[in-house]
């Protein structure tokens, strides 16, 4: 569940904040999501409200199967596991009722097998957020229309060591955060050297071979 929390007053920005409950082996973990608009920009022409509706147009395409990927959609946070909504991390009815967009990637099969992915985008923003439900999160989606989203780099994933491959993350609730990049060999150096994570393996594979997703990945302790 998410709510609304206050911010110290801005006079620069459109700002709003929630603060996000999941849970972690049963206890509560919080997360605060802040979001700003900047009505305008300090210099330049760049416009951040048209730059969000160009995004918000091509991850509809994305996740209602018209192009199957976009960059976009490599800005997500990644939850995992139970919520608070009868153990649900998303509250389904609620988002369909609101006309949420969301696409699935992979099937819902049977208990303990194959874990899909639910993408939801976030209104207003460049951002969405990718779920990896509990059992009772699918039972939830199971039988709705979702449409099936396998964008062909996927197929490029590789394995990992046992338990994460097969969708077992690091941590239930929140796990990761992922930005788009046009050098993430970069990003993630600056990470470790600056920040103090440290390199771990991607599920794609590096260096980068054409026409494959290409990441970098670092942890933080």
């Amino acid at each position: 569940a998410a709510i609304h929390v206050p911010l110290p007053s801005c006079g620069f920005a459109e700002r709003a904040a929630v603060k996000v409950s999941t849970l972690e082996a049963g206890f509560p973990q919080q997360q605060r999501l802040v979001f700003i608009n900047d009505p305008a920009a300090p210099t330049g022409t760049w416009n951040a409200t048209q730059t969000v509706a160009g995004a918000e147009a091509m991850i509809r395409d994305a996740l209602t199967g018209e192009s199957g990927y976009t960059p976009w959609i490599d800005n997500h946070d990644g939850y995992q596991g139970e919520g608070p909504f009868d153990g649900v991390l998303l509250n389904v009815t609620a988002a369909l009722e609101d006309g949420a967009l969301m696409g699935l990637y992979g099937e819902i099969g049977e208990e303990g097998g194959d874990v899909p992915l639910l993408r939801v985008y976030i209104p207003g923003t460049a951002w969405t957020m990718e779920l990896q439900l509990s059992d009772a999160g699918l039972e939830a989606l199971r039988g709705l229309d979702l449409t099936k989203s396998e964008p062909s780099a996927f197929g490029c994933a590789i394995p990992l060591e046992p338990g994460f491959a097969s969708g077992e993350r690091p941590r239930r609730g929140w796990w990761k955060s992922t930005y788009m990049a046009s050098r993430p060999e970069i990003a993630a150096q600056f990470m470790v050297d600056i920040l103090g994570a440290t390199h771990i393996q991607s599920p794609y594979p590096w260096p980068p071979i054409e026409g494959c997703i290409a990441t970098k990945w670092v942890q933080f302790e």
